[in-house]
Parts: structure tokens; sequence; C-alpha cells
């Protein structure tokens, strides 16, 4: 019972001293004031540094739309567009960009340089906006949808940048055909087309064989992407040999007129190698005014290069010419004198062939037979090799030399070069004397080996060349 009095005293104690160690840390605590990371905490909540793109997109001060321009009147080919438009309560900090997008069935130029910018004041609070145009070119009526199509900001609050990214929702539009253009199949559609054929240089004096002259063709559409423009027929001429270096395709934007500006040029050099009018027929080109909505066509005229005095008028690009004489049935159904003699000797040529091939089967089959038996055991005689097996690396060499087992004087007969006579007499000691010899063989000095034994019995006639019978009866 003292015992237990006496601890009970000891823990009181204990205690007493606890509280009296730990209650003036807890007053100090008590009374400090607030953490110092609270107050940092607060002054970086406000805008100017915790808001974020996606923050700004929930409140509603920062939106992004997409329309497209003058979508009733716009035709297949035509250039059509594509207005994305953000919108921001806070002043921008930099130029939208746009990413890369595709349209399925459509071509989809880059977007112009230029960012429109505007405000606007709704219900008394100003409204800051930027606009970049995207040029795509629809190629066939009906139905399209755009996926979400993602725009880079950057918006000044408080002067600090935020930046970020946000997407437009999925955009559908349709493009209709006009009556006018239904059964064209290749026109241009252009607010302006200028068409050009002419020789490149002014022609002095008369032509003659081996002159040559360059023209130059070249189309220039505006509001209008390169690709839309059509590649140009390549120029032949009988009589004449026709150089065509390839056309360079184009885009130039116009910044003062805020256009895109197409342009295909092409060069096309002719000599004459004899004498006639060469006749480039006039041509036309369809075009669709889409200022006017209206069809139009351009003439192309002719040109004519006189080459000497003959007037025999040669026309690019025309058809061959037939005879002058009454193409009748039997010039149609005549045939080659010398197809039928042709046609009969490949016919005897292949029976011969075959009846060779038919006397010979058993040779053949068995020439086949020995050449794979060969190839099994050179596999064997170099896996006995690397195995270190000499006693069946030996076995082996007797069969691919076609002499008897243990006939050591007949196999070492074949043998006569004193590289491969080394190399033998050692395998002949590490397969059959165990206690003296030492060392091994590598896989290229018994490749060496077995091709010299090779080599011997071909100069025997080991392997025989085959020898047919021709006999036909």
């Amino acid at each position: 019972m003292l015992i237990v009095n006496t601890l009970r005293k000891l823990v009181t104690h204990l205690a007493l001293i606890f509280l009296l160690t730990i209650l003036p840390g807890l007053n100090a605590l008590a009374s400090m004031p607030e953490d110092s990371s609270a107050t940092s905490t607060a002054s970086s909540s406000s805008p100017s540094t915790t808001l974020t793109i996606v923050q700004l997109v929930q409140s509603g001060d920062l939106s992004i739309s997409m329309t497209i321009e003058d979508q009733e009147n716009i035709v297949p080919r035509q250039q059509a567009i594509l207005n994305i438009e953000v919108t921001s309560s806070f002043d921008f900090a930099g130029n939208t960009e746009i990413d890369f997008f595709d349209i399925e069935n459509a071509v989809v130029g880059k977007p112009y340089a230029k960012t429109g910018f505007n405000t606007e004041t709704i219900d008394g609070k100003e409204w800051y906006k930027q606009t970049k145009k995207v040029p795509i070119y629809p190629l066939e009526a009906g139905d399209y949808l755009t996926d979400p199509i993602t725009a880079k900001v950057q918006i000044n609050i408080d002067n600090n940048t935020v930046t970020g990214k946000l997407s437009t929702q999925p955009f559908s539009f349709k493009i209709n055909q006009a009556e006018q253009l239904k059964g064209v199949r290749d026109y241009i559609a252009s607010s302006n087309l200028e068409v050009i054929r002419e020789a490149k240089e002014k022609i002095e004096g008369e032509l003659t064989i081996g002159s040559a002259v360059t023209l130059k063709r070249e189309l220039h559409g505006d509001n209008l992407h390169a690709v839309m423009l059509p590649d140009l027929e390549a120029i032949s001429f009988d009589g004449a040999q026709v150089y065509d270096k390839p056309a360079n395709k184009t885009d130039r934007y116009d910044v003062m007129s805020d256009i895109n500006i197409a342009h295909l040029t092409s060069e096309v050099t002719i000599i004459f190698q004899q004498e006639g009018n060469f006749t480039l027929p006039a041509t036309e080109i369809y075009w669709w005014d889409t200022t006017n909505q209206k069809l139009n066509t351009v003439a192309l005229p002719k040109l004519s290069f006189q080459v000497g005095e003959s007037t025999k008028i040669i026309t690019a690009n025309a058809p061959a010419k037939q005879s002058e004489q009454t193409y009748n049935e039997s010039n149609a159904q005549r045939t080659h004198w010398w197809v039928i003699p042709v046609a009969l000797a490949f016919i005897v040529f292949l029976y011969a062939i075959g009846r060779v091939i038919k006397r010979n089967k058993q040779l053949l089959v068995a020439r086949y037979t020995q050449k794979t038996h060969f190839k099994k055991r050179v596999a064997r005689y170099l896996s006995a090799i690397e195995q270190k097996d000499y006693t069946s690396a030996v076995a082996s060499l007797y069969l691919l030399a076609d002499i008897k087992h243990e006939n050591k004087k007949a196999l070492s007969s074949l043998v006569t070069e004193a590289k491969a006579i080394e190399i033998l007499e050692s395998l002949f000691r590490l397969a059959f004397d165990n206690h003296s010899a030492h060392g091994d063989i590598s896989t290229q000095q018994a490749k060496m080996l077995l091709q010299v034994i090779v080599d011997k019995k071909t100069k025997t006639h080991f392997f025989s060349p085959m020898s047919f019978d021709l006999k036909l009866n």
C-alpha cells in the first residue's frame, strides 16, 4: 500500500511540472498575430495573380464564338471566311492565335496575319474584342461541320498577362450550288480573274526549222488559294520538241486590300523541227464572279506560229491522223504477217522444253535431293564444330566428301593446301586423341577445310553437271 501511494504522489508531481512548462507557451501562441503565410495567400487571391483563362470563361468575363461571312452566297470552290471572335471584359495583352484545324471536304487556309480589334459597351460595361479571319474553300455543295477550334489568348489583368487556350463549340454551315453552275464541271471562283497566254518575247523575223518560241501561261485570282487553281494542260505538237517547265503556284496576301491573291505561272518552250503553221486553238475558261454571282467565260484567242513556207496546219494536242484512204473493215482486221510464225515458233519451243523436262525428271529430282542433303550435312558439320563435338564433325566430313567412314587416307588425299592440311590433322587429333590433343577449331577454319574438300571433289566430278537427253522422239 505504501508503494502505491508513493507512485501516485510521483505521477501527480510530474503532471504539475508538465502543465507549468506547457501553459506559458500556449498563452504566447494564442496572443500571436495571424500567420504571415495566410496574409500572403489573401493578397495573392487578387485577380492579377490567380485568375486563369478557365476561371475567366466560367465567370463570363471571356468567351469565343465563330461565324461565317455571307454564307448564303457561297458556292463550292469559293473562298468563305470564318470569323473567330474572342470577347473579354479585360484588355488583351497580345494578338489571338488560332491552332491548325481541318474540315472534311474543304481546303483550310492559314489565318490572316491581321488581327481585328474593337471595343463595345454593353449595359454600361466595356468589352474588348479580337477577330481572326480564316479562309476556307468548300469543295462541294452540302452540309459541313467543324470540330471545336482552339485559340491561344493573352489577357491583361492589372498589368499582369494571363495566357491560355479556349475552344469554340462545334460549328455547322451549309454550302449551296448556284443554278448557273449546275452541269459545269471546271470553273474558277474568284472576285477577279486574269488569264495570260502569249509569247514571252516578241518574235523577230521569220521562224525556221530549229527556231524556238517560249510561251508564258499565267492565272491570277483574287480572294483565292493557289491550290484551287486548275492544272494547265500540257502542250504537244507533231513536228516540234516541247519543253514544259513545271508550273509554279504561289499565294500572296495583299495587306492593303486585305485579300489573298493566287498565282500560277508556267513556261513552255517549243523548238520547231519541221515547216508548217503550228496552232494553239482558242479556248475558254469558266469563271464564277463571286462579286456579282455570275458565270463568265474568259476567252483565250488562237495562237499561230508560221515556220517556213509550208501551209500545213499542225494543231497542238491533235489526235493522231488516220490514213487518207478509207479505213474499211478489211484494214481493221488485217494482221501483221510476222505474228503467226513467231507464235508457232514459241509453241514449238514450249513443247520442246516440256519434253526435255519429262525425259529428265528423275535426274532433276535426284539432283534436287542431293543438294538438299548436302546443305543439311553442312549444317550438322558446322554445328558439331561449334559444340566442339569433333568426332561427329569428322563423321559429317566423311559424308560430305562421299567417303566411307574412317578412311583417313582417302579424306586426306582431298586436302592439298598447307593450312587445310594443318586444320584436318588438328581435327583428327581432337576427335580421336583426347589425351594429347589441345586447343580447338574455329568455325572459320572448319569452313575453309570444307571449301578445299568441296573444290577438290568438284574437279573430280563430285558435282557432276547435268546432261539432258534432247531427243524429241
